[in-house]
C-alpha cells in the first residue's frame, strides 16, 4: 500500500508541475494580450494628441457613404477635366494600381452611367480600344442580377464599338459578389484595402499641389478606417509579442474565436434590452420567432441560428441573410376571413450596415377570400416616414456601434460590449428610446386598428 501511495503522490507532483507550467503559459498569454491592447491604445492616444484624428470626412460622418463620398471623390480624381487640373495623372495612377495593362493616355472616365434598364454603373472608363466597367460597393451587397446586367451591357457595347471590355468589382476587402453567381468570374475583384490605398499613396507622392495632397491624406485615413489598417510601427511592436509557435497559435485561436464572442455579446445586449421594454406591449405583442430573429438561438428550430450567422458575417465581412435583425414583436388579430397584422420592431439594417437603430412598425390586413394584403399607414405622430413594402420606419436618433466585421474595425467603438458599466448604460438608454416610441404607439393603436377594420 505504501509503495502505491508513493507512486500516486509522485504522479500528483508531476501533474502539478505540468499544470503550473500551463498556468504560467496562460498567464503569459494574458499579459501579452493586455500589452497588445495597451499598444493599440497608446497609438490611438498619440494620434489624438497630435490632432491626427481631425478628418473632414469623419467629422461630417461621410466615411461610409458610397455615393456622396467614395464615388464623388474618386470620380473627381479620375476625371481628366476635374478641379485638380492635373489632366490624366490620377486616372493613369489608378489604372496602374488596379493592374490594367496598356496605354492609358487617352482614357476618359464617366460616373453613374445609365444603361437601358435604368440601372447605373458607378464608373465607366473608356478609350478608342477599351471599355472598363467598375461597380463599387462599400457596405451594400450587389442587387439581384446587377452585375449580370452590367456585363451584358458591356458585352453588347464593346461589340458595337469594336472595343475590348474589362470588368471590376470594387469593395473594401475584395469580397466576391453576393448575388451574381453567373457572371462573378467575369469581374476582377479589387479592394479599397489594396488597390485604392495603393492608388491614393501614389497620388500623394506624385502630386505637386499641397492642397490636393492634404485632401488625399484625409481620404487615405478614411480608406484605412473602413479597411481596418493599422500603422507599421504598431504592427512591429505587436510582432515582438508573438515570439514563438505557441504564442502565434494562441493569437490565432483568439482571432478565430472573436467573431463568435462578439455575436454572443451582441445577443446578450438585445436580450437585455428586451427585458426593459414596456410590459403591456410585451403581453399584447409576443416576441416573434422568424428567420432573422434572435429567438432562433433559444428555440434551436432553425438550421442557421442567428448567432452563427452573425458570427460568420463578422468574420467574413458578408451581409447577414435577411438584412434586418433585432427585436421583433407581433400580434395577429384574426377576424372573419381576415387577418389584421400589427407589429413593431427595433432593428439594425445590416444591408447597408447603418449604425443607427430602425424604429418600425407594420400594419396590414390580409383578406383570405381575395388573397390580397392591404398595407395600413400609421398616424403622423409616430413619424414613420420610411417605407419598405408594408413596413413603415424611422431611424433612431442616436448611433449605436456594434461590430460589423473584423476586417474594418481598427477603431472598435463597439468596445463597450465588454465594459459592464457602459453596457448597462447602453441597455438603459436604448430601452428608454424604445419605450418613448412605444408610448406614442400605444396612443395611436386604437386609430390604427380602426383603419385596419375599415380597410377594403
Amino acid at each position: 500500500m505504501g509503495g502505491n501511495w508513493r507512486e500516486v503522490k509522485a504522479g500528483f507532483a508531476t501533474l502539478r508541475a505540468v499544470l503550473e507550467d500551463k498556468l504560467a503559459d496562460t498567464d503569459a498569454y494574458i499579459v501579452k494580450i493586455a500589452k497588445a491592447g495597451w499598444i493599440a491604445g497608446q497609438y490611438r492616444e498619440k494620434l489624438r494628441e497630435k490632432g491626427e484624428n481631425f478628418n473632414i470626412f469623419s467629422i461630417l460622418k461621410y466615411e461610409r457613404k458610397e455615393v456622396k463620398t467614395h464615388s464623388a471623390f474618386l470620380y473627381e480624381l479620375l476625371n481628366i477635366n476635374g478641379s485638380h487640373n492635373r489632366g490624366n495623372l490620377f486616372l493613369k495612377l489608378f489604372l496602374e494600381s488596379i493592374g490594367f495593362r496598356g496605354e492609358t493616355a487617352k482614357f476618359n472616365c464617366k460616373r453613374e452611367v445609365v444603361i437601358p434598364n435604368k440601372k447605373r454603373i458607378d464608373f465607366v472608363i473608356e478609350d478608342t480600344k477599351n471599355i472598363i466597367i467598375i461597380e463599387m460597393k462599400v457596405d451594400a451587397d450587389d442587387s439581384e442580377d446587377q452585375l449580370k446586367d452590367y456585363y451584358e451591357y458591356g458585352e453588347k457595347y464593346a461589340k458595337e464599338k469594336d472595343k475590348t471590355p474589362h470588368y471590376y468589382f470594387l469593395t473594401p476587402d475584395g469580397r466576391e459578389p453576393a448575388k451574381s453567381e453567373k457572371v462573378k468570374d467575369k469581374f476582377k475583384r479589387i479592394s479599397f484595402a489594396e488597390h485604392i490605398r495603393a492608388f491614393i499613396q501614389k497620388a500623394i507622392r506624385e502630386c505637386d499641389s499641397e492642397n490636393i495632397r492634404l485632401s488625399l491624406q484625409h481620404y487615405l485615413k478614411v480608406v484605412n478606417n473602413i479597411t481596418g489598417q493599422i500603422s507599421k510601427g504598431e504592427i512591429m511592436e505587436i510582432e515582438g509579442l508573438i515570439n514563438g509557435t505557441e504564442a502565434a497559435m494562441g493569437a490565432l485561436e483568439i482571432y478565430r474565436a472573436l467573431p463568435d464572442i462578439l455575436a454572443k455579446k451582441e445577443l446578450e445586449f438585445w436580450d437585455s434590452v428586451a427585458k426593459e421594454i414596456d410590459r403591456d406591449i410585451i403581453e399584447k405583442y409576443p416576441r416573434y420567432v422568424h428567420d432573422t430573429s434572435f429567438e432562433e438561438v433559444k428555440s434551436g428550430s432553425y438550421t442557421n441560428p442567428i448567432r452563427e450567422a452573425m458570427s460568420e458575417a463578422i468574420k467574413s465581412a458578408q451581409v447577414l441573410s435577411g438584412g434586418y435583425y433585432g427585436l421583433f414583436f407581433a400580434a395577429h388579430l384574426v377576424k372573419t376571413n381576415r387577418y389584421i397584422n400589427l407589429s413593431f420592431f427595433v432593428s439594425l439594417n445590416r444591408i447597408n450596415k447603418k449604425l443607427t437603430i430602425n424604429f418600425g412598425a407594420e400594419c396590414s390586413v390580409y383578406d383570405v377570400k381575395s388573397d390580397k394584403n392591404v398595407p395600413i399607414d400609421f398616424p403622423k405622430p409616430l413619424q414613420l416616414t420610411g417605407k419598405n413594402g408594408n413596413t413603415r420606419y424611422r431611424y433612431f436618433d442616436k448611433e449605436l456601434y456594434l461590430p460589423r466585421n473584423m476586417k474594418t474595425n481598427n477603431d472598435p467603438k463597439w468596445g463597450w460590449l465588454f465594459d459592464k458599466a457602459e453596457m448597462q448604460e447602453k441597455i438603459k438608454s436604448t430601452a428608454e428610446e424604445i419605450n418613448k416610441f412605444l408610448a406614442l404607439y400605444k396612443e395611436c393603436e386604437a386609430e390604427v386598428i380602426e383603419k385596419a377594420n375599415r380597410a377594403k
